[in-house]
C-alpha cells in the first residue's frame, strides 16, 4: 500500500517519461501509469475517509471498508460509488490493462448512496435451450439470417467462451464468425477464457482482428 502510494506522490516524475495518462472532470482524477499488473486504487483527494463498492459491467461487487484502498482487477468499466461523512458520490471508469489506475475523487456529489442488494449470479444458457440455439442457426440459410438469431439470443442470454467457440464452428465463414464473435463477446462471463474462441477461425488475421477490437474496448 505505501508503494502503491509514493507513487502518486511522484507523478511529475512519471510524467517526465510522457508514459502516463490523465482523464480528468470536475468530480475526478484518474492517472494511469505503467504496472506489471492491472489494479485500482481509490481516494479522495482531501484525504477523508470513505466507504463504498466498484461493480464491474458483467455485475460482480467489490467492496471497499475504508479510503484509500486498493484492488486487483480485470480490465473493463466500472461503476465506483462511495459513501463518506459529507456525502456521497457515483462514477464510470475505464481500467487499462497492465496499468497503475490511481482515481483521486475531487468533488463530494448530492447522490444517494444506498447499500446495494446482492447481485444474483450470472449464468449461461443451459445445456438444453444452448442445443436448441444451436439447432435454429443450422437451420438458417443465409448468413444474415445466423446472425440475427445468434445477435436475439444474446439480448437475453449469457455464454461461456467454451459456448462461444461452439457457436462459431456452426458458422460458415470467418467474416461471419468475426460479427459473431463481437455479438457474443460483452455476454461472456468468462472473458478470461476467450482465448478457446480463436480457435474457431480459419485465418490468423481474422484472429488478429477480433483481438485488436476487444482490445480497443478495454481503453
Amino acid at each position: 500500500m505505501i508503494i502503491l502510494f509514493n507513487l502518486l506522490a511522484d507523478v511529475s516524475v512519471a510524467s517526465a517519461s510522457k508514459s502516463y495518462e490523465i482523464v480528468e472532470n470536475e468530480s475526478f482524477r484518474l492517472i494511469r501509469l505503467p504496472a506489471p499488473s492491472t489494479f485500482l486504487s481509490v481516494s479522495l483527494s482531501n484525504g477523508e475517509s470513505c466507504v463504498g463498492r466498484v461493480r464491474s459491467e458483467r455485475g460482480r461487487t467489490y467492496h471497499l471498508p475504508t479510503l484509500p484502498y486498493v484492488l486487483r482487477l480485470n480490465p473493463g468499466k466500472y461503476v465506483i460509488a462511495l459513501k463518506c461523512p459529507e456525502g456521497s458520490w457515483k462514477g464510470t471508469v475505464s481500467i487499462r490493462r497492465n496499468m497503475a489506475n490511481f482515481l483521486f475523487v475531487k468533488m463530494i456529489q448530492n447522490w444517494d448512496y444506498e447499500e446495494e442488494q446482492p447481485t444474483p449470479p450470472i449464468r449461461p444458457m443451459d445445456p438444453s435451450r444452448f442445443g436448441s440455439l444451436l439447432v435454429a442457426i443450422d437451420s438458417a440459410s443465409f448468413s444474415e439470417d445466423r446472425l440475427t438469431i445468434i445477435e436475439e439470443a444474446a439480448e437475453h442470454n449469457f455464454f461461456t467462451s467454451e459456448q462461444v467457440f461452439t457457436i462459431l464452428k456452426h458458422l460458415v465463414y470467418d467474416d461471419e464468425r468475426l460479427k459473431a464473435a463481437k455479438i457474443l463477446y460483452p455476454k461472456v462471463v468468462d472473458p478470461e477464457n476467450f482465448y478457446i474462441v480463436y480457435r474457431a477461425f480459419t485465418y490468423s488475421s481474422t484472429r488478429e482482428a477480433l483481438k485488436k477490437w476487444i482490445k480497443s474496448r478495454k481503453r
